[in-house]
């Protein structure tokens, strides 16, 4: 019975140890995300909390790759903005790196635009150039 108190006292440390480790996280995080502007974003129907990386539009939460999922932010971050190519290869893969097939970037907005559904709209083709969110209207 002993052994079993000790053990159950063992396993209440880690768990606060885990926990106060995953407080401090959540704090760096946030302190993170204040540095480089708004925690919830939002344009026209569209919704994001970048903390908790939930996306929502017209109140229907969607389900994006982590690829979808950054394509979406930078364009919110900056909208009504045309994004180039290169920003979002970027922002994506990193600086000075490129997706693995050219034709990556296109599938990605391909993906969100299906995820969006009737608000697709929304994210616009510059040609030659990059891909903008229009902030200041919702598409029908």
């Amino acid at each position: 019975m002993r052994k079993t108190i000790a053990q159950f006292e063992n396993e209440n440390t880690d768990l606060r140890q885990q926990l106060a480790s995953l407080r401090q996280r959540l704090a760096q995080l946030r302190q993170r995300l204040d540095a480089q502007g708004d925690l919830c974003l939002t344009v026209g129907p569209l919704s994001m909390d970048r903390l908790t990386r939930v996306v929502s539009v017209d109140g229907r939460m969607l389900d994006l790759s982590p690829g979808s999922y950054r394509l979406l932010e930078l364009l919110m971050l900056r909208a009504g903005e045309t994004v180039t190519v290169g920003e979002i290869e970027a922002g994506i893969w990193g600086p000075g790196e490129q997706p693995v097939a050219p034709s990556l970037l296109p599938v990605l907005v391909h993906r969100l635009r299906a995820a969006l559904g009737p608000q697709a709209g929304l994210i616009k083709n510059v040609r030659g150039d990059g891909y903008m969110i229009r902030a200041e209207e919702t598409p029908k």
